[in-house]
């Protein structure tokens, strides 16, 4: 990297992300500190783009202040949970789709199926023409099933207790059989996927609960998500989708079957 370029040119401080502080915008390029887990996403992303998959930043190596650089990828970023279309649905199942198949068989997954993103909220998608084309912040990347990204994605982009304007779980249903379709998520899958979503949802609430009752003790955490408040929301959240999708979990099952 040229050594005047990182030097020089303006940086701009990027948002949206809870555990990772000081992101940076340098021209086209995105700067952060080194993180516990960037050995492997250095790996994954290296595979991502052998593997000719591109929905997602490339490693670029490190500045001259030892930060690490990923190539910029423009469009929107959504701040908070919205609503999607089917057409937005289908896009952003073929681009996990994509994703998976690039880590098929690789060392990086190792015995497991794939390597999971395990953080597909609406904060780490890209949006061109409001249609998703790129996933962001692989920190919790892991080798996996790809179930468990599916049911992530099916939570985040269908399934809610809460939209405005409300949207009814029958139309709900019908969304989660469009992102299934889209994915090609096998009959074995399908079956799994509405009780892959609530083990999400009940690690959402355990983890708000574990953040909340370490910060009531005084132990320190990232310094965007240091605010007890924040994980009552979370938990809230969790929870009114947890009940929501058991009350309905008939009507998710039944719209998914082959």
């Amino acid at each position: 990297m040229n050594r005047e370029e990182s030097s020089h040119e303006i940086e701009q401080q990027l948002s949206g992300g809870y555990a990772t502080t000081k992101v940076v915008r340098v021209g086209t390029t995105v700067r952060r500190p080194p993180q516990d887990s960037s050995a492997f996403v250095a790996e994954l992303l290296s595979l991502f783009e052998a593997a000719g998959f591109g929905g997602a930043p490339r490693y670029m190596g490190s500045d001259d202040q030892g930060r690490e650089t990923f190539s910029y990828i423009a469009g929107e970023v959504p701040t908070s949970v919205r609503r999607f279309n089917d057409k937005q649905v289908s896009a952003a199942a073929r681009l996990l789709r994509d994703m998976h198949d690039a880590t098929r068989g690789s060392s990086l997954a190792g015995t497991q199926e794939v390597v999971c993103h395990n953080d597909l909220n609406v904060r780490n998608v890209v949006l061109q023409d409001d249609i998703p084309v790129a996933w962001l912040d692989f920190d919790m990347a892991a080798p996996g099933k790809a179930i468990t990204d599916v049911a992530y994605l099916a939570w985040g982009f269908c399934i809610s207790s809460y939209w405005p304007p409300a949207r009814s779980a029958t139309e709900q249903a019908a969304q989660v059989r469009v992102l299934a379709d889209a994915y090609g998520v096998t009959s074995a899958q399908r079956a799994e996927l509405v009780s892959e979503v609530m083990a999400h949802q009940r690690r959402i609430v355990a983890l708000a609960d574990e953040r909340s009752e370490a910060l009531a003790n005084g132990q320190d955490g990232p310094p965007a998500v240091a605010d007890p408040a924040f994980w009552d929301g979370v938990r809230d959240w969790a929870s009114r989708d947890l009940e929501f999708t058991a009350q309905h979990a008939p009507l998710f099952r039944r719209a998914l079957r082959v």
